[in-house]
């Protein structure tokens, strides 16, 4: 049995364009999630002086990860079309016109073309995203494969940092500049972006998938069943599961930290920090889960641990009567930062964690196609749950109140840890005894 080999390339190793390479994931991903919030601040005042519902708003800010839903399956499938780098520069192009375009709505006076218009711009800039957000971690597989945990907690560091001060950068553009000079700001640092992309961004998918599967190690697979393969796969499924739930929570906590905070009377800064305290960890921790997560092999655990802060955080996020607890300020402080530190354990060893099953564990050939799809359902799963999020709590903060709907989701935090332990976790403790015993 001949081992491939492929050579490691540490931070300090990394030639001019491995450096170029990263920069553009990293810009990439911090613009992205700047183009969706940085409407955030004043939207809503633009929105109600052309006499749009709030329901309409709501389905503008909504339809950007709905359609990231919808389209990553698809774009999972255009990967084996046209390739990785074709798929990030067109997503790059969509993402700059969607953009350059929105600067444009504010003169619309009829307020149902104005919210199809808003609609169908916001829609283009979720396929750009989409399309760049799914082969940053194609990219990331084939290129950084020995620190692939490592590189993606950077991105996903920029992610969390572009939604961070999205909200902020947006409200002191439009203050001083104005509604059209901040879309074109954005939109001319997103065409820059996708230029230095078609230049640097090309790896050949091909040559890629011929270095992999050159050994014998690896069965040879019918790429028209792959798909099929790795869906029939239930520990892929459990961590499907767990990104779909890392969505739902985090949204929720986006949407309703403003209620949560009015137990102690803040006013609005305080409330954006609030926001920025959970953004700004989630930031911060997720380079540091990927470095954790290339050095140890302790994915397992994060994700069972990341599970039980979950359950705890919702729990003493409100009162307990019986146990005469009332939060105050520092510990819900405290509990979003253990709430971003708890996503940022579990998400972003998910996706290395869902390889390993298919490259070691079931004998998958580790190419492009496969890296496409499991790419694909992760992303797909967490645009969904994104999306249910807000809608979910909402629901449940309207029928059973605030501080009820934290219990709720705090159960259940503990029931899909109790199911991921039974479902992923157990059986591999049995055939680790098996193992073991023989």
């Amino acid at each position: 049995m001949k081992n491939f080999e492929i050579k490691k390339k540490l931070f300090q190793k990394f030639e001019l364009s491995n450096w170029i390479v990263f920069s553009i994931l990293i810009l990439s991903n911090i613009l992205f999630p700047i183009t969706y919030t940085c409407i955030f601040p004043f939207f809503n005042d633009i929105a109600l002086k052309k006499n749009v519902s709030s329901i309409c708003v709501g389905i503008i800010y909504g339809v950007f990860n709905f359609g990231s839903f919808i389209l990553s399956p698809v774009i999972g499938r255009l990967f084996l079309i046209f390739g990785s780098r074709k798929i990030f520069i067109i997503g790059m192009i969509l993402l700059s016109l969607g953009t350059l375009i929105f600067s444009t709505v504010n003169f619309i006076k009829n307020n149902n073309l104005f919210f199809i218009i808003c609609l169908i711009l916001r829609f283009i800039q979720s396929i750009g995203k989409t399309m760049v957000y799914n082969t940053t971690y194609t990219i990331i597989s084939k290129n950084f494969l020995y620190h692939m945990s490592t590189i993606l907690g950077c991105v996903e560091a920029g992610a969390g940092f572009g939604y961070t001060i999205g909200p902020t950068i947006g409200g002191f553009l439009y203050q001083y500049l104005g509604f059209i000079y901040l879309f074109l700001i954005l939109g001319c640092i997103s065409s820059v972006i996708g230029m230095f992309s078609y230049y640097y961004i090309n790896f050949d998918d091909k040559k890629f998938e011929e270095t992999i599967t050159n050994d014998n190690f690896y069965e040879t697979y019918n790429k028209k069943k792959l798909w099929k393969r790795i869906f029939k796969i239930k520990d892929i499924w459990c961590l499907v599961y767990t990104v779909f739930f890392l969505g739902i929570t985090s949204s929720f906590q986006d949407s309703s930290i403003t209620i949560g905070c009015k137990q102690f009377n803040f006013d609005s800064t305080k409330v954006g920090l609030m926001l920025m305290i959970f953004g700004g960890a989630y930031t911060l921790f997720s380079p540091i889960s990927g470095i954790i997560v290339d050095k140890y092999p302790i994915i397992n655990f994060l994700i069972i641990f990341g599970y039980i802060l979950q359950t705890i955080v919702f729990f003493l996020m409100r009162p307990v009567s019986l146990l005469n607890y009332n939060p105050n300020e520092i510990l819900y402080v405290v509990c979003l930062l253990v709430m971003g530190f708890s996503v940022s354990i579990m998400y972003v060893p998910s996706f290395k964690k869902a390889i390993i099953i298919l490259k070691n564990e079931k004998k998958f050939p580790y190419n492009f196609e496969a890296s496409s799809i499991v790419s694909g359902m992760v992303c797909s799963s967490y645009s969904f749950g994104s999306f249910l999020g807000p809608i979910i709590g909402s629901i449940f903060i309207d029928r059973y109140h605030y501080n009820d709907t934290l219990l709720i989701f705090s159960k259940i935090s503990l029931i899909s840890m109790i199911l991921f332990f039974v479902f992923f976790l157990l059986p591999r403790i049995y055939r680790t005894i098996i193992t073991n015993s023989e």
